[in-house]
């Protein structure tokens, strides 16, 4: 069959926008060799040998794409190492980004995994393609199981080592329930609870609460409509969100202390938190002071340095949506052209005698 732009659109239009292809976003088409390729405007083909079939997934008609664990392998040559471990986050997760607008657009929730860690670091390690090396270190960070892109995000900063402006303290374990014991369901209003966050082997963890968890929007919506508008209908509206944001905290203050009666301290993590200066900072700081040992002397030290902190600040600025994040990840760019940014970006002198951490060589900014 020869191919031309009009027949492939034409067996790609029951898949939607998603499938959609231009000269300026190309369709990417794999062929088994080179004398394959198509020559048709919008779509770009590369050709690969070997290639185990499960690297693709059916999607009937003849047609079918690169599995999750393929493309995962396969973009491990090309994103950084915290974008690409956001996507195993994602491809491992209950969320979906837009295809189109992966950084602001809307969000898919409750969904199935597309995989799991495990099946990517299977894949992984039998393939022979390039990556493969990045792809197993993502791999070794990413966690199965995340509800949220925001939450993915705090939980990569919290695995990302400190020389990659993360806090180093992995592993963690994201949603995992906790039943509540037998005899204290009659105190509680729920059978189990689920902290989004736990430092693996511990009861410490953090909750990310996103900027409208309480629907405080539809309370100020409510009300502006009511102005505008007086009617019975309306201040029923009013009334019903005002109720429904009641409701939800209600139901936070009583999660709360429940895992508290569990023996769990579980900090809140607030969009606030990640947009102000230094606040996922003191979150942490907050965390490793309850903590109160000294497996962290790692983080303690990045913690102390201002530079440091300053950096990864930006690095926060740049993977969440809003008006800083283009001039974050400008300034992240130039670091990256430095000297003094290698791998060992700074040493750590730990002294056991005080517990106190120095930072002795830090050339960050």
């Amino acid at each position: 069959m020869r191919w031309s732009a009009k027949s492939i659109r034409g067996h790609l239009e029951r898949f939607g926008p998603a499938a959609a292809f231009s000269e300026t976003q190309p369709l990417n088409v794999i062929v088994p060799s080179s004398e394959e390729r198509l020559q048709v405007k919008g779509v770009r083909c590369s050709f690969r040998k070997d290639l185990e079939p499960k690297s693709f997934v059916d999607l009937g008609e003849g047609i079918a794409m690169s599995s999750p664990e393929l493309m995962f392998l396969e973009l491990a040559r090309v994103m950084d190492p915290i974008a690409h471990l956001l996507l195993g986050m994602e491809l491992c997760g209950c969320f979906s980004r837009s295809s189109h607008d992966p950084r602001s657009g809307p969000v898919r929730y409750g969904i199935a995994p597309a995989t799991t860690a495990e099946h990517l670091r299977r894949y992984a390690a039998s393939s022979s393609l390039r990556g493969r090396t990045r792809a197993l270190k993502s791999i070794d960070l990413i966690c199965d199981n995340s509800w949220s892109p925001m939450e993915a995000i705090v939980a990569a900063l919290l695995v990302l080592p400190c020389e990659q402006l993360g806090y180093d303290l992995w592993p963690i374990e994201l949603n995992r329930r906790e039943k509540i014991p037998d005899e204290l369901v009659p105190l509680t209003t729920a059978s189990s609870r689920v902290p989004d966050i736990l430092l693996a082997g511990t009861k410490l963890g953090l909750n990310y609460d996103g900027e409208d968890h309480f629907g405080l929007g539809g309370i100020v919506r409510a009300a502006m409509d009511l102005a505008l508008e007086p009617s019975a209908a309306r201040t029923t509206e009013l009334d019903r969100t005002l109720d429904a944001a009641r409701t939800r905290i209600v139901a936070d203050k009583r999660r709360d202390r429940e895992l508290e009666a569990l023996g769990y301290t579980v900090f809140s993590v607030t969009k606030e938190d990640l947009i102000e200066a230094g606040g996922l900072d003191r979150v942490i700081g907050l965390l490793l002071a309850v903590r109160g040992d000294r497996d962290a002397r790692f983080t303690r030290a990045a913690l102390a340095s201002r530079d440091l902190s300053r950096a990864r600040q930006d690095l926060i600025w740049s993977l969440i949506p809003g008006r800083r994040a283009r001039e974050a990840r400008a300034r992240l760019e130039q670091r990256k052209s430095r000297p003094a940014l290698a791998d060992e970006a700074f040493l750590v002198e730990y002294r056991l005698e005080t517990g106190e951490a120095h930072v002795v060589a830090l050339d960050i900014v």
